[in-house]
């Protein structure tokens, strides 16, 4: 059973791509299973644009956006 990690995102443009792969580097060393869900929450910055490019699109994950 994977461990949930629930992100949420508003407005977090500038900090997403460091703060994923913070989080995707700790746990990897670890021999947890895991699965990053990130939720944006209407962010009117470049957050869901970031997530897109960073962590998404690399099927890393789950990502949910309102």
């Amino acid at each position: 059973m994977d461990l949930p990690i629930v992100i949420p995102v508003y407005n977090s443009a500038d900090i997403l791509p460091e703060l994923i792969e913070s989080i995707d580097h700790e746990l990897n060393a670890t021999s947890l299973a895991f699965e990053m869900i990130l939720v944006n929450d209407g962010s009117k910055d470049k957050s869901l644009l970031a997530l897109w490019q960073n962590w998404y699109r690399e099927n890393r994950g789950r990502l949910f956006t309102s």
